[in-house]
């Protein structure tokens, strides 16, 4: 929602991945590299064929971390499979927080020990439906999100009522939905934001890491409301004469 780590580019909100990256997988050489900079042992040529033994190894080394990119790849395709038999959970989860469903009986009751006696102590009863400001007590309090979050989003963020992923298999990433019930922001019902990972690796960047990371991330427009833009503050000045 903040302004201040993206730009806008034909209308849209653009700005690099942020998306944590796969398994990081150091390259064979690396650690020499990175040893070479804070040693002070004086470093003689290598043998020529001392060299030609290390680049066979570095070789081998591509070809390893392209058998465990693929094996990343088809981990990404049968998670995305396994998400599709979530369906019926998440959307009952999306019910209850909305209030267009009220559980009862079993689905109430909900013990983490079975020898935990202690109850917590609640307030009485009161008539507003469903989970008043989840999303927002979820993502204010998650370490991932909550630096992404600042106070001018909270107010905007209390009338986010879902939150979904999408996966795509063709380019191969995801689209996080962002749910929203009418509010005095924006006009859009949902905001996204697509990742894709590309479908080629240079071979640079695939000698230090195997694992799936976002190459490109574009989020939708935001059509803001008059006077309500939360990535934009106003400023006033004044001259001292």
């Amino acid at each position: 929602m903040s302004g201040k780590q993206q730009h806008k580019e034909n209308g849209q909100v653009k700005s690099p991945a942020k998306c944590p990256p796969g398994p990081h997988k150091h390259g064979a050489g690396d650690e020499e590299d990175s040893a070479s900079e804070h040693s002070h042992i004086e470093r003689m040529p290598l043998p020529e064929n001392i060299h030609k033994r290390l680049n066979a190894l570095k070789n081998i080394h591509i070809d390893i971390q392209k058998k465990e990119q693929e094996m990343y790849t088809k981990l990404f395709l049968l998670e995305a499979e396994q998400h599709k038999k979530l369906a019926p959970l998440l959307a009952r989860r999306a019910e209850i927080i909305t209030g267009k469903y009220e559980p009862s009986g079993a689905e109430v009751e909900f013990v983490l020990k079975a020898d935990e006696d202690e109850k917590e102590e609640l307030g009485p009863a009161n008539e507003l439906p469903g989970i008043p400001e989840f999303w927002l007590t979820v993502l204010a309090s998650t370490m991932h999100t909550a630096q992404l979050i600042n106070e001018d989003d909270h107010e905007a963020l209390k009338y986010l009522v879902d939150v979904r992923a999408v996966y795509a298999d063709s380019p191969l990433g995801f689209t996080l939905e962002f749910e929203f019930k009418e509010n005095p922001f924006f006009t859009n019902t949902v905001l996204t934001r697509s990742y894709k990972f590309g479908s080629e690796v240079d071979k640079d960047e695939l000698y230090v890491s195997s694992g799936l990371a976002p190459k490109t991330t574009e989020g939708c427009v935001i059509n803001w409301k008059p006077g309500k833009d939360t990535s934009k503050k106003e400023t006033t000045t004044s001259q001292v004469k």
